[in-house]
């Protein structure tokens, strides 16, 4: 199924933005970017994450996201013009992390499938199959997130015609896995395809295959349908300053009472004549080792605990 996949891709990067530039090299720039990005998000972002290839990566252009989106959402668009569901080393399977995992999001809409079928329908059934193993690992990785699945829109012309009935058989895959998991779905295929079932209705596709600004017109009002229909849970709140831990109050001290260490004494005996203990004496004085105290060194004292324990002091 590979020797299909390079041919048919090429032709649509044709049509994409920076066609010169290496597919590969391209999926790889673009990775990056959507990762910078990520590291810019606010910690409490809830995204409208828009996944997959150019029909996605199209959203960028011609102020489509201003013109057709709803306002008051934070939008990322992780489309990448030629990219597939993952047969490969590129693919959305294989830039999920970037594309969805680190993109703190609320809502993702996939939409692919139009770069992986091949001409000759051979890769509708292995699209479908990663397609779900797409759908899984989202849903594990983010249960609260409202998954929409998007159905391919149709095509048509020498160059894309080919594609347009396997493009149906996805589509049903893809309409059964929604309902199987009871995701919402966008039918946008149903919505732009013409009375043969097969190819676009007229001022849909500019091409053949990516859609006009009708196109994203159609697109986005059934994406503001979503969002209004299936609010997404609240970011999680940012984590609250840890509450100070108060300073321990030190224990009083009366200046006068001091002890001159004598030859032959230890913090032992010392704790005992004025009836506290030696761990008192190693904080209130610093010491490091309870062993090793000088002649002549002055300990400051904690007051009397018990009256009559008070010990008499040496200057």
């Amino acid at each position: 199924m590979i020797r299909h996949a390079a041919p048919f891709v090429a032709l649509l990067l044709l049509v994409a933005p920076a066609a010169a530039q290496p597919f590969e090299e391209r999926w790889r720039n673009r990775v990056a970017e959507f990762q910078r990005e990520n590291a810019r998000l606010p910690a409490d972002a809830r995204t409208v994450v828009l996944l997959g290839s150019s029909s996605m990566e199209g959203w960028r252009y011609s102020n489509r996201v201003t013109n057709y989106l709803p306002a008051g959402h934070h939008y990322l668009n992780r489309g990448i013009s030629g990219d597939g569901i993952g047969h490969g080393r590129t693919g959305i399977k294989n830039r999920l992390q970037s594309s969805v995992f680190d993109c703190k999001p609320g809502y993702v809409f996939l939409l692919n499938g139009h770069n992986s079928v091949y001409r000759d329908g051979s890769g509708v059934e292995s699209t479908a199959r990663i397609y779900e193993e797409v759908v899984t690992e989202i849903q594990r990785r983010h249960p609260d997130v409202v998954l929409v699945l998007v159905t391919c829109q149709p095509t048509e012309g020498s160059t894309y015609g080919a594609l347009a009935p396997h493009l149906v058989r996805l589509n049903e895959r893809i309409r059964a896995l929604a309902a199987a998991r009871n995701l919402p779905l966008i039918d946008l295929h149903a919505l732009t395809v013409g009375p043969d079932g097969l190819r676009p209705r007229p001022g849909i596709s500019s091409d053949g295959i990516h859609m006009t600004n009708e196109g994203y017109r159609i697109f986005g009002a059934e994406i503001a349908r979503v969002l209004a229909a299936a609010p997404a849970p609240p970011a999680p709140p940012a984590a609250p300053e840890p509450e100070p831990v108060p300073a321990p109050t030190p224990e009083p001290v009366d200046e006068d009472r001091v002890h001159v260490v004598q030859k032959g004494e230890t913090l032992g005996r010392i704790a005992q004549r004025y009836g506290t203990t030696v761990r008192r004496l190693v904080e209130l004085n610093g010491i490091t080792n309870p062993n090793l105290i000088r002649v002549g060194q002055r300990l400051r004292l904690p007051p009397p605990s018990t009256p009559g324990l008070s010990g008499a002091l040496t200057r």
